[in-house]
């Protein structure tokens, strides 16, 4: 997609309504999807997975459950 110029931006899990079963992901699914993205491509290149709920503005974020690693710490003294 990046050599045609296009940023993906969200990855969206689809509500469910009537004749779009067949593009319906189980939430786990698009995280375990997300996960090996995040393996495989840069920062810029992987979408936010979301979620449209009822009731809340705009696009919910899918927490992806990801653990921070090597945390670094910097020290400054004055």
């Amino acid at each position: 997609m990046f050599d045609a110029g296009i940023l993906p931006y969200y990855l969206h899990l689809l509500d469910k309504v009537k004749g779009a079963s067949h593009f319906d992901v189980a939430k786990e699914e698009g995280i375990t999807i997300m996960r090996e993205v995040m393996k495989r491509q840069p920062g810029f290149l992987v979408p936010k997975l979301v979620r449209e709920i009822g009731g809340q503005p705009g696009k919910t974020p899918i927490d992806l459950g990801l653990e921070p690693q090597n945390e670094l710490r910097v020290r400054i003294d004055n």
